[in-house]
């Protein structure tokens, strides 16, 4: 019990971040799940997603993956 004082007397929780981060991440869960948090989010990864290094990254996923469509395909349909 000694040591959630020492902590709390700092303003530092236990695990060593703000003492007011949880409610924080609860208040960005709250703002990302409302209506203007949805729309936000959707229009920025709209313009995310139109980036050249962005497009770069999925395609060379996209290949990568591709190669192995194959296998798994024909490894299902072996068993």
């Amino acid at each position: 019990m000694k040591i959630e004082t020492d902590f709390n007397r700092f303003g530092v929780n236990q695990y060593g971040s703000n003492r007011y981060s949880d409610r924080r991440k609860a208040a960005r869960e709250r703002w990302r799940k409302s209506e203007r948090g949805k729309k936000w989010t959707q229009e920025y990864m709209r313009e995310y997603r139109s980036r050249p290094e962005v497009k770069a990254r999925y395609h060379e996923y996209y290949i990568k993956n591709k190669m192995n469509w194959g296998r798994i395909k024909k490894a299902k349909d072996e068993n």
